[in-house]
């Protein structure tokens, strides 16, 4: 008992340092969000290095790649999936028969076949004109040119974001950004948000076309066949690209910080779902049905013991818990999850078990945040994980029957 108790009071002091984490971030994020001059202008070059929160020196102080990664950063690999990240540029030049998870404050440039999906977070990102990605790209940049062919669905935040008059996107394109330029050809709908849209007359959108501006623009005759949507944002609101690059930067940063000191400390007091993380796949309808059940009977209980005056302090434990096992669901997941890949990469990245562990979470937590931006899907993803992440970590509270 005095054990549970130390690890519940270790956990507990522990999340209350994360959670004010968060909270600053949250405080962060609407600074970043405030960066416009009174008058309303956007802040210049000199007045945002002064209030720059991210910079890529956050990132060459704290590398996690680099450290074995010595060689020139021009990648030609037929393995399964491809990890990367460094501060330095990146370019996939031979085919990748995977997945491609890159993390980089430099240039990336994808200048090859790629089986799997992108997940790029990168200041300059540069889809070449002799790339395929052959299911879908998630980018967070600061410029995203695409010049290549797309056969998934384009999901991007960016500052400036341009689709050439070589390149096709053949499901759909879902964008937000301070500029965005279309000339090439989306085979499916185009949903965009941005204070300066221009769409070329060559340019060619087989469905609908949803746009959210400053006002509504001149489309050329003939480039849209379905319908076109427009909504009217203020400048406030359209003037945003940049400053949602930044956030998403932050928060992803904030959220892996989060899930490392987590799995650190979940190892070090040996916590049982760190202990079966091997069992994660096969036992994730029961993890789905226990977040189920926790989730709806927790609250009912909690709530009988407010109503019953002698087991008020009970009730306050039980709601503490229940908020706590939320706010760390997700990242239980993600830790599960990367300590599976990391049994899988040991040949593929040959380094110390934490530090392989600890490099696939900071990975997966810039994936988990990109999903989260795609509408609807990243709201089912969200849940999704959440009560999976839920059920996880009650059951791992659940004392296990004894073997006879």
């Amino acid at each position: 008992m005095k054990n549970i108790l130390k690890k519940f009071l270790i956990i507990f002091i522990t999340f209350s340092i994360i959670l004010s984490i968060n909270i600053t971030s949250r405080a962060e994020n609407e600074l970043i969000e405030s960066e416009v001059n009174s008058d309303g202008t956007e802040l210049n070059d000199s007045q945002l290095e002064d209030n720059a929160i991210y910079d890529d020196s956050m990132i060459e102080d704290d590398y996690l790649y680099d450290e074995y990664n010595d060689y020139d950063n021009s990648i030609a690999t037929d393995d399964e999936n491809y990890f990367a990240i460094t501060s330095n540029d990146v370019t996939i030049s031979n085919d990748v028969n995977g997945d491609v998870f890159v993390c980089s404050s430099g240039t990336v440039t994808i200048d090859a076949f790629i089986s799997g999906n992108a997940f790029i977070c990168a200041p300059n990102i540069n889809i070449s004109e002799n790339s395929e990605i052959d299911t879908s790209l998630f980018a967070a940049s600061k410029n995203l040119d695409v010049f290549g062919d797309i056969y998934g669905n384009v999901y991007s935040v960016s500052t400036n974001f341009t689709l050439s008059e070589y390149a096709n996107i053949y499901s759909d394109l879902f964008v937000s950004a301070d500029n965005i330029s279309i000339n090439g050809f989306i085979y499916r709908n185009a949903d965009i948000s941005s204070e300066n849209i221009t769409i070329d007359e060559n340019a060619y959108i087989q469905g609908n076309l949803d746009y959210s501006s400053k006002q509504e623009i001149n489309i050329p005759e003939g480039v849209v066949d379905g319908n076109i949507n427009f909504t009217e944002s203020s400048y406030k609101e359209a003037n945003t690209g940049s400053n949602t690059i930044k956030a998403f930067l932050y928060t992803a940063l904030t959220y892996i910080i989060f899930a490392i000191i987590l799995f650190l400390v979940c190892k070090w007091i040996n916590c049982k779902f760190i202990k079966n993380y091997a069992k994660f796949i096969s036992n994730l309808p029961k993890y789905l049905l226990y977040g189920i059940l926790g989730l709806i009977v927790i609250p009912i209980i909690s709530t009988i013991f407010l109503v019953i005056a002698l087991t008020t302090n009970l009730a306050a434990i039980l709601f503490i818990v229940y908020f706590l096992l939320i706010l760390i669901a997700s990242a239980s997941v993600i830790i599960s999850i990367s300590m599976l890949c990391a049994d899988k990469l040991k040949e593929n990245i040959k380094i110390n078990d934490t530090l392989r562990t600890v490099l696939i979470i900071a990975v997966l937590c810039i994936v988990y945040r990109l999903l989260q931006l795609i509408p609807i899907i990243g709201i089912i993803v969200t849940l999704l994980v959440g009560i999976i992440g839920f059920g996880l970590l009650l059951k791992s509270l659940v004392p296990a029957k004894e073997q006879n």
